[in-house]
C-alpha cells in the first residue's frame, strides 16, 4: 500500500492507518471517536471507500504532528514542492493551495480574532492540522463533527490565544 509505504512506515506512524485497513492487534481504546452530525451518530458512514478520496485516514493527534513537522522540515518532498503547494487560491474564508489551506490577516476568521497566519488543512468530521509560523505551533485534534468549521476555528483561536506570547515573553 502506498500510504503505508510512503508516509506511515517512514515517519514511524504506527496509530494511523487508512479507513477499512486498521493495523494488526488494534486495541478498542485505539479505534477512532464517533462521528456526529448534531445528535445523529453517523460513524458507520466513515467506512464506505468513498472517504478514499478525501484521505480517509484515521490518525492521532500526535501522529498528525508528526506528519505535518515532515511535510514543513522537508522530510517528505522538496521545500519547492512545499511552496507550490502553497500557491494560495482565494476560497470563502481564507485560502487555498494543493491540498493545504491558508488563513491569513486577510481572512475574515483571522482578522475578526486577531490571530496569527496559519496553514494545514481540516476534514469534514471536525478533523484539523495547522501550523503557525510566527507562533511555532503544530496544532491537531479534532471536535468529531461534521459541519462545524466555526466551532474548529473557535477552538483553535483559542489555543492561539493560549499561546501568544508578547514581546516581553508573556503569555497573553
Amino acid at each position: 500500500m502506498v500510504f503505508e509505504t510512503c508516509f506511515f512506515a517512514p515517519l514511524g506512524l504506527r496509530h494511523t492507518w487508512l479507513i477499512g485497513y486498521p493495523p494488526h492487534g488494534l486495541a478498542q481504546s485505539d479505534r477512532p471517536a464517533d462521528i456526529f452530525r448534531g445528535n445523529l451518530n453517523i460513524t458507520r458512514t466513515r467506512y464506505n471507500e468513498a472517504y478514499w478520496a478525501e484521505g480517509g485516514i484515521i490518525s492521532t493527534a500526535d501522529e498528525m504532528i508528526v506528519f505535518l513537522k515532515s511535510l514543513n522540515e522537508g522530510k517528505l518532498i522538496r521545500p519547492e514542492t512545499l511552496r507550490m503547494m502553497h500557491d494560495w487560491r482565494k476560497m470563502k474564508y481564507g485560502q487555498y493551495g494543493f491540498g493545504t489551506m491558508y488563513f491569513g490577516p486577510q481572512s475574515p476568521v483571522m482578522a475578526v480574532a486577531g490571530l496569527s497566519p496559519l496553514w494545514g488543512h481540516q476534514g469534514s468530521t471536525g478533523s484539523f492540522l495547522y501550523y503557525s509560523e510566527d507562533l511555532d505551533l503544530y496544532m491537531a485534534g479534532t471536535i468529531d463533527l461534521i459541519d462545524c468549521y466555526a466551532k474548529t476555528f473557535a477552538l483553535i483561536s483559542e489555543v492561539m490565544r493560549a499561546v501568544q506570547v508578547d514581546e516581553r515573553g508573556r503569555v497573553d
